[in-house]
């Protein structure tokens, strides 16, 4: 089950060598194993719609949006 947006294509080049080919599909598995690893847990209790928390752990530089409808908007005009 896919849980993206919208449908996508990546298009390859189609002069890749078989080397070439090789070292990408090699890149992707380590870096699916790296993901599965760090959020493996994570993303399993996500799809089985039991995370309610989606970063519990945020990193400490993380930049946050502000909510602009959780402040109460009934503050006197100043001018």
């Amino acid at each position: 089950m896919s849980r993206l947006p919208e449908p996508f294509t990546i298009l390859l080049p189609e002069d890749w060598t078989p080397e070439q080919a090789w070292a990408v599909q090699d890149c992707l598995d380590e870096l699916l194993v790296q993901i599965q690893a760090r959020y493996g847990a994570a993303v399993q209790h996500w799809l089985d719609g039991e995370d309610t928390d989606p970063d519990p752990d945020p990193p400490p530089d993380a930049v946050t949006q502000l909510n602009l409808f959780e402040n109460d908007f009934d503050d006197p005009l100043p001018f």
